[in-house]
């Protein structure tokens, strides 16, 4: 939520059998844990994981990451933050591995006049064809609110990424990206009136307009169904914190 959100979010899009991959913020820690056995040695059935190898990547300010698998086995990873030589983020930032974590690269996602303006909350997830898309937030950090809702549109072929502002008003908050197995994106957001959600059926050439999901809540989550389902979970806090709206007991 912004800069004034509490917590961590690590939305994994996509895990191989037996494999997980945990990301921890700041200068980014990789570990990958895999499933040793199918039952513990109590006979309970619950799968055990041991850990295979501890990575460490120290890079550029990585806050609140996101993963993401690509279907050729590419792990992207998403954050934000401003460097001590900057006076403030201005690209969103992203970078890849093809080596399962041990070593790493940035990925050129654009510049500012391509429309990749943005240095706060970051979403990721990828299309079963391998579209990437990555959502992202700018933040003014004088006046502590949401500016903007931009996303990104790529693949892992080297061609330039687009982008698309999906909002740009006071409060925008907290952008939240996923994708149906039919390769629909769906992302969301929130500005402190309302959670919206808007949808794309052709990589992000077009976009649904922005319809509410709810009025008075911030966006927390979002996850797709194997069907097509989608759901929002919803949280009294928006705006980057500034606001608290209502939240009725019982509503949906």
């Amino acid at each position: 939520m912004g800069e004034n959100g509490a917590g961590m979010n690590f939305p994994i899009s996509r895990s191989t059998t037996g494999s997980l991959l945990l990301l921890l913020a700041a200068s980014f820690t990789v570990s990958t844990i895999a499933s040793a056995q199918s039952q513990t040695s109590s006979g309970s059935g619950a799968a055990s994981l041991v850990l295979l190898q501890h990575l460490d990547h120290i890079d550029e300010a990585a806050r609140e990451p996101a993963i993401i698998e690509h279907p050729d086995g590419t792990l992207f990873v998403a954050g934000y933050g401003k460097l001590s030589n900057e006076k403030d983020q201005t690209v969103p930032r992203l970078w890849k591995s093809a080596d399962h974590g041990v070593t790493w690269s940035r990925v050129n996602v654009g510049s500012a006049n391509d429309g990749a303006l943005a240095n706060s909350d970051v979403s990721l997830a990828v299309a079963p064809d391998g579209t990437i898309y990555f959502v992202s937030m700018q933040f003014d950090r004088k006046t502590l609110e949401g500016v903007h809702i931009v996303i990104g549109i790529g693949t892992d072929s080297g061609q330039p990424w687009r982008w698309k502002m999906l909002a740009r008003q006071r409060y925008d908050d907290r952008p939240w990206v996923a994708v149906a197995p039919d390769g629909t994106a769906h992302v969301i957001w929130n500005d402190g009136s309302g959670v919206y959600h808007t949808s794309t059926h052709d990589r992000g050439l077009t976009w649904s307009d922005p319809q509410i999901v709810h009025p008075d809540a911030g966006s927390s989550a979002l996850a797709v169904g194997p069907k097509g389902e989608v759901a929002v979970r919803l949280t009294p806090s928006s705006a980057s914190g500034n606001r608290r709206p209502r939240f009725d007991r019982g509503q949906q």
